[in-house]
């Protein structure tokens, strides 16, 4: 854990949170990008545990650990959350199919994310992510077949930062 935790100070990660994610689901083990997206220094959104049951155990605990760790300067994360969408409205189903609104992209002026065809909650993941990025258009485009592979549009875009730099 030491060596990755250097590997990130080189590229300018200043505070690593270890995360037990989720063994049980069939792809990632649970990556982060799929129900996380940091927004700004000290502020996270987070895919709410949805009563569906669509989670792994370890799923709250990352969460209680988010609401419980301090940042860099030693100040309590703030989390704010999201509902994922229902899944009486995906399109498609199976074990790989990963309907999330977090896993997205910020583009310069932009976040582009998924949709799923829920009204209620695209539209209240466009409302969450319109307030906590206030300066971007939100881009929600239906990526049905894309996350039934188990990814989204995050996992096709994979940004790079900028050392030293912040993403704009």
């Amino acid at each position: 854990m030491e060596e990755i935790e250097r590997g990130f100070s080189i590229v300018g990660g200043r505070k690593v949170i270890w995360l037990e994610g989720d063994a049980d689901e069939p792809i990632t083990s649970g990556h982060a990008d799929g129900h996380l997206l940091f927004t700004k220094p000290g502020a996270i959104l987070v895919e709410e545990i949805d009563s569906e049951g669509r989670t792994g155990p370890n799923r709250s605990k990352d969460v209680d650990t988010l609401r419980n760790v301090v940042d860099r300067r030693g100040r309590l994360i703030t989390v704010s959350s999201v509902l994922p969408p229902r899944q009486k409205y995906w399109r498609f189903s199976g074990s790989f199919f990963a309907p999330c609104y977090l896993n997205a992209y910020l583009a310069n002026g932009a976040v582009i994310t998924g949709k799923f065809g829920d009204p209620e909650r695209d539209e209240a993941a466009r409302v969450a992510l319109k307030e906590t990025f206030p300066d971007r258009d939100i881009r929600m485009l239906t990526i049905d077949h894309i996350a039934s592979g188990g990814g989204a549009i995050h996992c096709l875009t994979q940004p790079m930062p900028t050392i030293g730099g912040a993403i704009k």
